[in-house]
């Protein structure tokens, strides 16, 4: 029997059936699978994600009026680094926004970094995950992962982020290494603008990566790093200048102080936190040293994680408060990436895993870590990306007028103790303000005109450089018409860690109480206003200078000097080359000055050892409120009483 031979109508190709997109087999028939990889990864990211970043003002705590003096100094358009100094850069508002009009900036960048962090997991997953099935498990926990840190702090995100794609990196060849090198480095050069320190880790990351991690011959690694360092800079500068950094060299100068010498001024240690130092220390050595149990090879093309590391070392084992936790942010992603990107995983390596995620916990849990408002830090950090769900903040994400109006109302409850009294309004009237010590929300509160020192922070002014930087500030014609001095609690003097206000910045204070009179005060705020011509005041020259102290403990009695009179003390204070490298690779040592007087009473104040050698007041150091107005008012010319006149000093150092 013959076959019917076929028509031409049948061998034209068939059109196919339409797929049923309200299935999910019609889906994946419609869409390849890693199609549906991508955008499973992009949504779950935004689902996460998606939350405002515009956060309310409140007057009393640190942090509202660290972060508010940071957007007012972007916005205002002031040079970082010379009108303005801080840890952040021009675009820190990126990492925490308190002013409204940034919040349509910060929802962009948010939007192309949920965008990013979806794009960077597929390919990771795609990358390292040979099973197709467990790539979707292997994303989900990823996404989820690196939303931790985002959803509570973004810079951290962006570094979880950025060595996201350092992983993926070592994976390319060719162009496609070299493009993602080049976005990196421009990452790279827009975090030094963003907070110095996520810049200053991005470099060497990006040169070891360049160096270690490719492979080829060592000649054209090193030309790599190269163009890596060459990208990081022409980015950094131009995109700078463009932001008004007028001085790059302070810039870099001053971020350098601000990072470094923070390490023996913050935080107070015990026995307690002792524990959640060495459990940090366990858990990013673990970090460190894992691909070593994948031979000496894996491990030098992981060291590209080393600076990183060194950052979030540094955070949480010296400011040993809620900084701890960005250990959980980095720490856990971090060893979740590597545990994926490992070509055979054995039991060792999921042990290895468990040790690294039980000590992140556990150093959170030695240090006892309150989360504010209440409840568990450990579940604020492991629950941050569900929380933004539990508030509706996808959903609202969009609806700006909403943020504008719960920010105005939070805001005016947060700032009802910084409202002046209406006759410091009408004085001050339109004329240029500066406050002291920190509450720069005061501005906002009151709606003022803020001619800012170029370091707005007497907590952060924790060194002579930029000590000097302020006094000169004072003395020059661009000088506030007025500062307004608040009280740091009821009836209080103290600074933050336990240290003392007046010696934060101490050659500042003295400036501004020759060239400022008190013109009003009540119990929380002092009014001073510049003098028409400088007028040193007699009672402030009076300084002794110490040799070097040890900080042995042993008590040092001061030579003769008029007692009725103020007295500053410099002296310089003797550090040996092993407390300056465990200042480095560790913390710096907690310095306490305790001061005895006549009448036998003794006073103990937290001291910046830096700030030694600028003269700090130890005669006549008022401990009250009403004790600092009456010194102020009067420029150190009340006498002081015999007894309470301060006979010897004793400094002593803890670890």
């Amino acid at each position: 029997m013959t076959s019917r031979p076929k028509s031409a109508f049948s061998r034209l190709p068939q059109p196919k059936a339409e797929p049923d997109l309200t299935s999910l087999s019609g889906i994946k028939q419609a869409l390849p699978v890693r199609h549906l990889l991508l955008l499973f990864c992009v949504m779950a990211a935004a689902f996460f994600l998606l939350a405002p970043r515009l956060d309310s003002l409140s007057y009393g705590l640190v942090d509202p009026s660290f972060n508010y003096a940071v957007n007012n100094a972007a916005a205002s358009g002031e040079a970082f680094g010379s009108q303005f100094i801080s840890t952040y850069g021009p675009l820190g508002y990126l990492v925490s926004n308190y002013l409204p009009q940034n919040v349509h900036k910060v929802m962009a960048a948010l939007a192309l970094y949920v965008l990013f962090l979806g794009i960077g997991v597929y390919a990771f997953a795609r990358l390292y995950v040979k099973d197709p099935k467990a790539r979707w498990l292997a994303a989900g926990g990823l996404v989820y992962a690196l939303s931790m840190g985002s959803s509570l702090e973004p810079e951290w995100g962006y570094l979880s982020l950025f060595l996201v794609y350092c992983f993926i990196y070592m994976k390319l060849a060719g162009r496609k290494r070299l493009l993602l090198l080049t976005a990196l480095s421009a990452i790279g050069g827009i975090f030094l603008l963003t907070k110095f320190t996520l810049g200053f880790a991005a470099l060497p990351t990006l040169i070891i990566l360049c160096l270690l991690a490719a492979d080829g011959k060592l000649i054209k690694r090193a030309a790599w790093a190269l163009y890596a360092v060459a990208v990081y800079a022409v980015v950094f500068l131009a995109l700078g200048h463009h932001l008004g950094i007028t001085d790059f060299t302070m810039y870099i100068r001053t971020g350098l102080i601000e990072s470094n010498n923070f390490s023996g001024a913050m935080s107070l240690y015990s026995e307690q936190t002792a524990y959640g130092t060495i459990f940090t220390a366990l858990a990013l050595l673990g970090i460190l040293f894992w691909p070593l149990l994948h031979g000496r090879r894996t491990f030098l093309r992981y060291l590209f994680l080393s600076p990183s590391l060194l950052v979030i070392w540094k955070y949480a084992v010296v400011r040993q408060d809620a900084h701890l936790l960005r250990l959980l942010m980095v720490a856990i992603p971090v060893a979740c990436l590597m545990y994926v990107s490992w070509a055979s995983r054995t039991r060792r390596d999921r042990q290895v895993l468990c040790l690294i995620v039980a000590f992140s916990v556990l150093a959170v849990w030695g240090n006892n870590l309150p989360f504010s408002g209440g409840g568990s830090s450990l579940l604020a950090v492991l629950g941050s990306p569900v929380n933004n769900i539990e508030q509706n903040n996808f959903v609202e994400y969009f609806n700006v007028t909403k943020q504008d109006s719960q920010w105005a109302h939070y805001s005016a409850a947060g700032l009802g103790g910084a409202a002046l009294p209406s006759s410091m309004l009408q004085q001050i009237g339109r004329g240029g303000v500066d406050v002291f010590p920190w509450e720069t929300s005061i501005i906002a509160a009151n709606n003022l005109k803020w001619d800012n020192r170029p370091s707005p922070f007497s907590f952060e002014t924790y060194d002579p450089y930029l000590d000097n930087i302020n006094t000169k500030f004072f003395e020059s014609k661009a000088a506030p018409e007025y500062i307004i001095w608040h009280s740091t609690g009821p009836g209080s003097v103290g600074g933050i860690d336990g240290r003392h206000v007046l010696w934060d910045e101490p050659k500042t204070f003295r400036t501004v109480l020759s060239r400022y009179t008190l013109a009003q005060s009540n119990d929380s705020f002092m009014l001073l206003k510049k003098n028409v011509a400088a007028v040193p005041a007699p009672s402030l020259d009076q300084t002794m200078s110490l040799s070097a102290i040890p900080a042995t403990g042993r008590w040092v009695t001061l030579k003769p000097y008029q007692r009725s009179k103020p007295l500053f003390v410099q002296t310089t204070i003797k550090q040996s080359v092993s407390d300056k490298l465990t200042a480095e690779l560790i913390r710096g040592k907690t310095y306490f000055l305790t001061l005895l007087y006549a009448n036998g009473t003794v006073n103990e104040y937290r001291l910046i050892p830096e700030n030694t050698s600028q003269g700090i007041l130890v005669n006549g150091l008022p401990n009250t409120w009403d004790g600092l107005t009456q010194f102020v008012a009067s420029r150190g010319s009340t006498p002081i009483d015999s007894g309470q006149a301060v006979v010897k000093l004793k400094l002593t150092d803890h670890f």
